[in-house]
């Protein structure tokens, strides 16, 4: 059986890994920030472009994910299968609701 059938874990893990990837290049700028202030020992044309790669490949993995979050949830919509199985149910009879009422 494939995991990707009936999980959403595989979306919501998409999501994550986007979200890490945009706060690890805003953890690289910031560290490309500092050295290039203090010690102007970063390359000059490098370090921008891996920023950028960076940055946008997490914003297109978080889209991703949030697209992927809308198709399974269309999905698990699709099938008609119900949103909660229950398990027992209390009946009400005109006595109890009488008995209710005078009490």
């Amino acid at each position: 059986m494939r995991i990707t059938i009936k999980s959403i874990l595989p979306i919501k893990f998409i999501s994550v890994l986007g979200m890490v990837a945009v706060m690890a290049s805003m953890v690289y700028f910031l560290i490309v920030l500092y050295l290039r202030l203090f010690t102007d020992s970063v390359p000059s044309g490098f370090t921008a472009t891996l920023l950028t790669v960076i940055l946008f490949g997490g914003v297109q993995l978080i889209s991703l994910g949030v697209i992927g979050e809308y198709m399974i949830r269309i999905f698990f919509q699709v099938k008609n299968r119900p949103l909660y199985i229950v398990d027992s149910t209390i009946k009400n009879s005109k006595e109890k609701k009488e008995e209710i009422i005078i009490a």
